[in-house]
């Protein structure tokens, strides 16, 4: 049954052909509405203050530049606490889902889900508040047992950045750390993912997506 008040949501994401693609999927539902698109974060965040009418979702890519999902999720918890949002990605280790999980998203989806999962997210976010695969459920509570891979979040600071053009010593500067500091993050890491060269650990944080764990445009911006 079509309802009188569809669920409205926000759709982020810089790749127009995907973004019309997800637009055309959720709204195979009748009761869900595409009434904000975004390319990216920023565009999003611009949207939301501008708008007289906030939606019940917003549903945003992981990927994007200025201002990525991860950081997007950020601002969207400080100015609308009320406003849910789910994160869309083609990656999802663990680390990465706890920490957007813990920015304040409230589903984290894999982009090779099903039209159904889809829906089905929509709708038990907006209703219930939250909606995790079984997958995503596993992660969380192999991360509430700490069984699952422990990185701090130093360590990840460092690890989103390494892939850079930029000398352990500008690292050092840019975390506002000693270089011998950069240098035990960069030995933990290597300890714990069994890496032996900043080319592995570069390579590790594409394949994962944890380099869009990056807060860089956010800090620079003053957007929180």
């Amino acid at each position: 049954m079509e309802l009188q008040n569809p669920i409205e949501i926000a759709l982020a994401d810089d790749h127009t052909l995907v973004r019309q693609g997800l637009k055309s999927l959720i709204e195979l539902n009748k009761n869900y509405k595409v009434t904000m698109e975004a390319e990216h974060g920023m565009d999003l965040i611009t949207q939301l203050a501008a708008s007289k009418k906030l939606p019940d979702l917003c549903l945003i890519d992981l990927s994007m530049s200025p201002l990525n999902g991860y950081e997007t999720v950020i601002v969207i918890k400080k100015k609308w606490p009320g406003l849910e949002t789910v994160m869309l990605s083609m990656y999802d280790h663990e680390v990465l889902v706890a920490k957007v999980m813990d920015a304040g998203a409230k589903s984290f989806m894999a982009k090779n889900i099903t039209v159904r999962i889809l829906h089905e997210a929509i709708d038990h976010v907006v209703n219930k508040g939250y909606y995790h695969t079984p997958v995503i459920s596993e992660m969380l509570l192999r991360k509430e047992s700490k069984t699952c891979l422990h990185i701090t979040e130093r360590e990840l600071q460092f690890l989103c950045v390494c892939y850079k053009d930029l000398s352990y010593k500008e690292i050092a500067s840019r975390m506002h750390v000693e270089l011998r500091t950069v240098e035990n993050y960069r030995d933990s890491l290597y300890h714990k993912l069994g890496i032996r060269s900043r080319a592995g650990l570069s390579a590790y944080a594409r394949s994962t997506g944890l380099m869009d764990l990056t807060t860089d445009y956010l800090e620079e911006s003053g957007l929180v």
